[in-house]
């Protein structure tokens, strides 16, 4: 149990489900603490993992679900249901001429010299892909009206097809919505079970194949999406007694209410990693860090993000398996890199890492669940990195299962030992995650030798350290309960929505007036979908406005916030726009001509702060030694064991040390210094690497 304290009204719950756990972190305001609970996560069940988890604090607590005031939930559900393939049989309709957009996609490569490359696959078929006769033209004045027989026919055909989404993009839609509205209509009239997507409410912007795309993932993930919100909204209500707000984390770093998860469920394609970037930007504004690198490494991937002056860099445009889907969301970078990886041989007899996963079940060797093969957590296990229990004791871990895993499956045919193995699957994951890290600030102009890596989820704080030497990182900060901080990374997100709308005029020309008209229009429907906030909330909404600026001719566009409209208003803009456009890409053209592309309103709510502190004494803070391999080193060392909710504020320590807790261990290698600082933190001062 780690003390906490803050201002915050009531009983909050925040819930990550994982591809191999599901974390809890339940606030306590009454009595000032804060619960953690981690569980095995239920693929395929979901909702059983979130009640499982929520169990646990909540029975620690003393309290049941109709004592929770909020429950916030972060998952990968959505991003699961497209990277296993596993949405529903979607139909497109489209206009005429236009069927083969999702076809062509673009001439631009994800990968240059990849002699055998392949275009992703298409998620709806082309049988699948109807035109209609209907046409916009560019500034949304309708040249061929919407012909409703076809349109009838079409829709019939889709249902005969046995499909249960449709989505519906059309030709300047963002523009004028009408033709995509009527042809909803008439879904309902004749496939009233079908789930729609409209291009205009998804994703109302330019560029044919993103929205298109961005649309049919949409429509993909939603019956899907939307079964396990209302199977979890049911057992909670209904068998749980659970009568409080529940609420989404959404990729663009904030959350939003559940109803509206359902209707735009591509809004949470990476609801899970950005729970734990905003615990991440929490704790570095907490601890006044100018520049860190969040490292995410769970027990399926890995991810990493800028932390600016306690901010996160948003962006528009993802792939999801290489399927571009245009959202706000937070910028980072995934790749597979979590405990539960999967070591293994390739046709070249080199050692490799994914992307395959043990995932929850049946998870890595050492779990004792029926996993036979070897991962990143096995090896941990043999290199003596982990204890005999985790998650307070619940779990055994099985160091013979992990031994004779990387032995049979590796170690025997490469010649090496366990040990080498171990120490071979170790380097190889440090390599990505270092690569990972230098897609977010070398590759974009900052030093990492001038950042602080913050390392968090239930493998991340084991493989901190060994990052930072390589790196160069000066320092690595392991918040408290690291294992734990996706789930309160969703109590400390802010209520955040945002509406957007297609706006070309170049900024000199623009009327005040018309742009002021502009804005209002989208905010006033930004409003309109926020009814269901509590009134005391609505007043306490905070606006900004934003706008997707580019120079005249550019492909591509930077997000840039709006001054207020006065007298130098448009010139504010262009110099902040120069500005943004010098840091992203080291030049830039002052006097240029200036071009809006897209107007972005938000709408945010800030919840009362919450601050994790750890207590205790240092009478038992190092208990024991355990031997274990750190790479650079031919033999076994004696690692101190401290247990981290022990340590009091000031506690230092020389690696090789161990720091073990309920839902995690750190690692800290020789060279290195570790402390807890005033807000409970443990901080690792990093030494050189041995070669």
């Amino acid at each position: 149990m780690t003390q906490a304290t803050g201002n915050t009204a009531g009983i909050r719950l925040g819930i990550d489900v994982g591809g191999t756990f599901t974390d809890s972190v339940l606030w306590d305001e009454r009595k000032g603490v804060m619960h953690f609970g981690k569980v095995p996560s239920t693929p395929g069940h979901f909702a059983d993992g979130v009640i499982d988890a929520a169990s646990i604090v909540l029975r620690e607590a003393g309290l049941g679900l109709k004592d929770v005031s909020r429950l916030v939930h972060g998952s990968t559900v959505a991003a699961n249901v497209v990277a296993e393939r596993k949405g529903s049989k979607v139909g497109l309709i489209t206009t005429a001429g236009f069927r083969d957009v999702l076809e062509l996609q673009r001439s631009r490569r994800d990968v240059l010299f990849d002699l055998y490359y392949e275009k992703p696959v298409p998620l709806v078929p082309r049988h699948l892909r109807l035109e209609v006769p209907e046409r916009m033209d560019s500034v949304g004045q309708v040249i061929t009206a919407l012909d409703e027989t076809a349109t009838r026919e079409a829709i019939r055909r889709l249902r005969a097809e046995g499909c249960n989404s449709i989505a519906v993009c059309f030709l300047f839609s963002f523009l004028n919505p009408a033709h995509e509205r009527r042809v909803e209509a008439l879904i309902t009239e004749e496939f009233p079970a079908a789930f729609v997507s409209l291009s205009s409410n998804v994703n109302p912007e330019f560029r044919e194949y993103e929205r298109t795309s961005t649309t049919v993932v949409d429509a993909y993930i939603r019956p899907e999406v939307t079964a396990y919100y209302s199977e979890l909204e049911r057992r909670l209500r209904i068998e749980h007694g659970f009568s409080g707000r529940l609420d989404i984390v959404h990729s663009g770093g904030g959350v939003m209410a559940v109803r509206d998860a359902a209707e735009r469920p591509v809004k949470t394609i990476e609801s899970g990693p950005a729970a734990g970037a905003i615990a991440a930007a929490h704790f570095s504004r907490l601890a006044r860090i100018e520049r860190a690198i969040a490292l995410d490494m769970g027990g399926t991937t890995a991810k990493a993000c800028l932390i600016e002056n306690g901010r996160l860099k948003t962006v528009n445009l993802l792939k999801v398996e290489r399927h571009p889907v245009r959202a706000p969301l937070i910028d980072l970078v995934e790749i597979s890199g979590g405990g539960g990886t999967l070591a293994w041989i390739d046709s070249s007899g080199l050692l490799r890492l994914g992307p395959r996963s043990a995932g929850a079940s049946p998870g890595p060797a050492c779990y004792g669940r029926g996993g036979e093969l070897p991962t990143i957590t096995d090896a941990n296990v043999v290199l003596g990195y982990y204890p005999e229990h985790l998650t307070g004791g619940s779990m055994r871990l099985d160091a013979d299962a992990a031994g004779r895993a990387i032995r049979d499956h590796i170690g025997i045919r490469l010649g090496m030992s366990e040990e080498q193995v171990a120490l071979g699957i170790l380097r190889i994951a440090n390599a990505d995650m270092e690569g990972a890290i230098r897609l977010v600030t070398t590759q974009r102009g900052i030093d990492p030798r001038k950042c602080t890596l913050i390392g968090f989820g239930g493998a991340g704080p084991v493989h901190a350290a060994f990052l930072a030497q390589q790196l160069g990182i000066p320092e690595v900060l392991i918040p408290p309960a690291p294992g734990n901080v996706n789930a309160f990374g969703a109590l400390v997100a802010e209520t955040r929505y945002d509406r957007h709308a297609s706006y070309y005029q170049t900024v000199s020309e623009v009327a005040d007036g018309d742009f002021e008209a502009a804005f209002s229009r989208i905010e006033s429907g930004l409003l309109d979908s926020l009814a269901d906030l509590p009134a005391s909330d609505r007043k306490l909404l905070v606006l900004e406005r934003f706008a997707d600026v580019r120079y005249v001719g550019q492909g591509y566009e930077i997000t840039v916030p709006v001054p207020p409209i006065d007298a130098n208003w448009k010139q504010s803009l262009a110099v902040a726009f120069h500005e943004a456009h010098h840091a992203q890409f080291r030049h830039s053209a002052p006097g240029s001509a200036v071009q809006f592309v897209v107007l972005r309103a938000v709408a945010s709510l800030a919840p009362d702060p919450l601050q994790l502190r750890v207590s205790g004494t240092a009478d038992d803070a190092i208990a024991k030694t355990r031997r274990a391999l750190f790479p650079g080193f031919d033999v076994h060392l004696d690692a101190r064991i401290a247990s981290r909710t022990s340590l009091p504020s000031g506690w230092k320590a020389m690696g090789p040390a161990i720091v073990e807790e309920y839902s995690s261990t750190t690692v800290i290698p020789p060279g290195c210094e570790a402390e807890v600082d005033g807000l409970g933190n443990l901080l690792i001062h990093v030494g050189r690497a041995p070669l």
